[in-house]
């Protein structure tokens, strides 16, 4: 036996060692282990680099369990990078593309967008790795100081006062804020309850769909009777922004009217990434 020869039957006996390996600790829910050894044994050989089943068994160390399991460790990039490897390598057409679809939704889950998505399945179908570096979702808080940056307090619709205001650091809640506090701003919303004195109401698309009230608006008189709206009634109003609580979200608007001015309609919340 020549030494090339033996070092090819010793590489495929680690391969095939790792693999058991693998495979009993992905059975007893040790998903740390069953990704180092799988790992080895795909690694093995440019053989066992195209081999389905381990690309397969190395998927399934990165599906969270249900129940929730406190060992598992979540990795989106990698999920997506072998979901994309599996893709490359299943058998029929229609494991193909279920692999693919599961491979770009972990990683637009990590990434918050489908930017980079072709060049990164790309390199899965190219070779078996490195990973290539996947640029995490900007955090509530990235998110909250773009807006901010990117346009006046003013100029912002409810929906996004309320993102800054929940999400955003002390000092980017202070410019939303000390811009619209005390002055009169006509919006649109969703009336969840009323009474003569106080209405509560939905003001982002989000909360109006889950009919979950974040602005509490007061009135100096009580309103007559013909004039309180009923729940769920879409309401043009008016009010100046008193306080307001971030989470739960809650923004307390005082001297409340009822304009015939057209206001802001409502809008969705920005995606937060949680």
């Amino acid at each position: 036996m020549s030494d090339g020869d033996f070092q090819k039957m010793k590489d495929q006996m680690t391969g095939v060692f790792n693999a058991a390996l693998g495979l009993g600790a992905l059975s007893d829910h040790d998903y740390d282990t069953a990704r180092k050894d799988l790992a080895a044994a795909i690694n093995s050989s440019p053989e066992s680099q195209k081999d389905f089943t381990l690309i397969y068994a190395m998927t399934q160390a990165y599906v969270p369990p249900k129940p929730a399991d406190p060992k598992f460790t979540s990795d989106p990039v990698a999920s997506a990078w072998w979901n994309a490897r599996a893709s490359v390598l299943a058998p029929q057409p229609q494991y193909q593309q279920s692999f693919e679809k599961y491979a770009k939704s972990q990683y637009v889950r990590y990434h918050g967008g489908e930017d980079g998505w072709d060049s990164f399945l790309a390199a899965a179908k190219a070779g078996p790795g490195p990973i290539p570096e996947v640029k995490p979702a900007p955090s509530p808080a990235e998110q909250a100081h773009s807006m901010v940056t990117a346009t006046q307090p003013e100029k912002m619709d409810f929906a996004q006062w309320e993102f800054i205001l929940s999400n955003g650091s002390a000092d980017d809640q202070a410019v939303v804020w000390n811009a619209i506090k005390g002055k009169a701003v006509q919006l649109n919303g969703t009336v969840i309850k009323a009474t003569s004195t106080e209405f509560q109401i939905a003001g982002s698309l989000d909360d109006i769909q889950s009919k979950t009230p974040d602005i509490t608006l007061t009135f100096e008189a009580p309103i007559p009777k013909t004039l309180i709206p009923k729940e769920g009634a879409s309401l043009d109003f008016q009010g100046e922004p008193a306080s307001y609580t971030p989470s739960p979200f809650m923004m307390t608007m005082e001297k409340g009217m009822l304009p015939k001015a057209k206001p802001t309609p409502a809008r969705h919340k920005p995606s937060s990434g949680k």
